[in-house]
């Protein structure tokens, strides 16, 4: 791996997935790189793109139960491949407008949500069927899924983070960035929305209404979270309660 650079890696039970490329362009081949999560000793690889090194890989992502990888590309498409086969399987299976980037399964492995130049396109899992679209309007960095599959977060490379709903295929909410790029978004176990941007910081972001609403009323109490809330305008609805 000396003349290669190291994009991004993902681990699924035993097994380390690097996404591989040349350091310079046209030298070497790109690919995925499978790695024993024990001691890092190689296993297999598999090449994403020709062997002049173009189509770079830009992500790379596991199903949860470890039988699939998926690898956006530079060209748009996007590779699924079977760890322990010798082949893609199936695939590249779709192409983006511009570059690929931003991929992950859904918890319960049944959906792909892959990201490209304004759009989020979501694919049924194992037959890469497409089954929907979401109009992001921007280049897309990263995407991931709520633990309950019920929300998709986007990351943008034109300051905004999304989150949309699933099911519906409608946006739930837009955050502007003012002054830096948002990289990348995950989730934890608890729901709570991890964003990394281009200057350095991240930020937590408590996305489910219960917690949210808590946390505000411990902070200023019922009475202004109520006039604050009602400010906003009719459309968002009553005020939520607080506790006790």
């Amino acid at each position: 791996m000396s003349a290669r650079s190291k994009a991004v890696t993902c681990r699924a039970r035993s097994t380390v997935a690097v996404a591989v490329r040349p350091r310079v362009r046209g030298v070497g081949v790109n690919g995925v790189l499978l790695l024993r999560a024990s001691d890092l000793a190689p296993l297999v690889e598999h090449p994403t793109g020709p062997a002049d090194g173009e189509d770079r890989p830009t992500g790379i992502a596991f199903s949860p139960d470890g039988r699939s990888v998926a690898v956006p590309l530079e060209s748009g498409r996007v590779a699924a491949f079977a760890p322990s086969g010798g082949s893609p399987a199936p695939g590249p299976w779709t192409q983006h407008p511009g570059f690929a980037r931003g991929v992950a399964f859904s918890p319960d492995g049944s959906m792909l949500a892959t990201g490209g130049d304004g759009v989020v396109r979501l694919w049924s899992v194992p037959d890469f069927r497409a089954v929907g679209e979401l109009p992001v309007g921007q280049a897309v960095r990263s995407v991931a899924f709520s633990p309950d599959g019920a929300v998709l977060a986007v990351a943008g490379l034109h300051q905004q983070l999304q989150l949309w709903d699933v099911p519906g295929r409608q946006p739930l909410l837009q955050l502007d960035q003012t002054d830096t790029a948002v990289n990348d978004v995950r989730f934890d176990h608890d729901g709570r929305l991890l964003s990394g941007y281009a200057d350095g910081w991240v930020s937590t972001w408590d996305v489910d209404p219960g917690r949210a609403a808590e946390r505000l009323c411990g902070v200023l109490g019922p009475e202004p979270v109520a006039d604050q809330w009602r400010a906003l305008g009719p459309d968002f609805g009553d005020p939520p309660g607080c506790p006790g």
